[in-house]
């Protein structure tokens, strides 16, 4: 069994064992939106689009590998 958390939170590294995470950058996850809103804002017909951001895996001690 495997366990995965989101946010790479402080305290995911103290548990036992340390957990392992998906590291979300919500702050520039926040500044993309505001952009993407403020274009849309100023061109109300701008084409919709998708926007992929990196969030990096941190494995730690809670994932095993798959058993064969």
């Amino acid at each position: 069994m495997s366990i995965v958390g989101y946010y790479d939170e402080p305290l995911a590294t103290l548990m036992s064992p340390p957990l392992s995470t998906v590291r979300v950058d919500g702050d520039n996850m926040g500044r993309v939106a505001v952009r993407r809103l403020m274009e849309r804002a100023s061109v109300p017909n701008l084409a919709s689009i998708q926007i992929t951001l990196a969030c990096p895996f941190i494995e730690r001690a809670s994932v095993a590998a798959a058993s064969a």
